[in-house]
């Protein structure tokens, strides 16, 4: 679960149906999108602190995912990054290099890079 920095009132979840839901609060019983793309359970998920349509995804299928959730944008796949070789269980973003993105997984490895900058909307 991660809240929108900059829509207060959106939320991300992530599910082990291998979906990602992100959520209107004034209207719990209310999806606003549902993404997919992922072929095994999503783990975390996490918004760009940089990025107002930028979500970060990890999952058990070995990658993360890098979602353009802008509305209307939601039914393109996300770009999947594969740099690990087991479940990938934690994904953040730096607060101090806009852009950079660092990732965990059961691989026992820490993988950091560095994201396209995209402009705040």
């Amino acid at each position: 679960l991660d809240w929108n920095k900059y829509e207060p009132h959106t939320i991300a979840s992530a599910s082990a149906d291998r979906s990602i839901m992100l959520w209107d609060t004034r209207r719990p019983n209310s999806v606003l999108s549902v993404l997919r793309g992922h072929r095994f359970a999503v783990r975390r998920v996490k918004f760009s602190p940089f990025a107002r349509h930028q979500l970060c995804s990890a999952s058990y299928d070995l990658s993360v995912g890098v979602w353009d959730v802008t509305p209307g944008c939601n039914s393109e796949p996300p770009q999947l990054l594969r740099h690990h070789t087991e479940f990938v269980t934690g994904i953040d973003f730096s607060l101090f290099a806009e852009g950079l993105v660092g990732s965990c997984a059961w691989d026992r490895k820490v993988q950091v890079w560095s994201q396209p900058a995209r402009r705040r909307r």
